[in-house]
């Protein structure tokens, strides 16, 4: 049985973390302060975020790939089940596309069309053909036409270029 966490913590971290990049520009076009001149509004460097019960993912704009909250099944992918109260780098990759939290895994498509998962696996989630937990990010298979990812709380769906949906778990 899973360690029971509130379940609300990375919702609130993702409704949080939503208001201050509202607050600081993130929505486009004019940031306000009037006239035509430039605005000083910090730029938004947060591209995407993805929030389940236990943990919070995040690309930012130069893709790279941040995570933080619980960290007990290596859904965060830093190689260690310590959870992380504030956003840490996962690797140092740069090409990072999209990203999904699960329950307790994770999966994230990189520029090139590849999938890859890590975390949870005990009922296949990770979609490698196995049960072993993944304490980093792993490649699964080779194809490079996956083109949209979702984590659910144990499986995976992953849409191909082909408009094929896969799901497994």
């Amino acid at each position: 049985m899973k360690t029971t966490k509130s379940i609300f913590t990375s919702l609130i971290v993702l409704a949080i973390f939503t208001l201050l990049i509202s607050c600081s520009g993130g929505g486009g076009g004019d940031s306000g302060g009037g006239g035509g001149g430039s605005s000083s509004s910090p730029e938004v460097e947060w591209l995407i975020t993805s929030a389940e019960a236990y943990h919070t993912l995040a690309l930012k704009t130069d893709g790279t790939l941040w995570a933080w909250g619980y960290n007990g099944d290596d859904q965060l992918g830093d190689g260690t089940t310590t959870d992380r109260h504030s956003p840490v780098q996962i690797g140092f990759d740069a090409d990072w596309e999209n990203i999904s939290a699960g329950g307790w895994h994770t999966v994230a498509l990189k520029t090139d069309g590849t999938l890859w998962a890590w975390g949870y696996n005990w009922y296949g989630e990770l979609g490698d053909g196995t049960t072993t937990d993944r304490h980093s990010p792993g490649q699964i298979g080779f194809d490079t036409d996956w083109v949209d990812i979702y984590a659910g709380g144990m499986h995976t769906l992953a849409l191909k270029t082909d408009g094929t949906l896969w799901a497994w778990g």
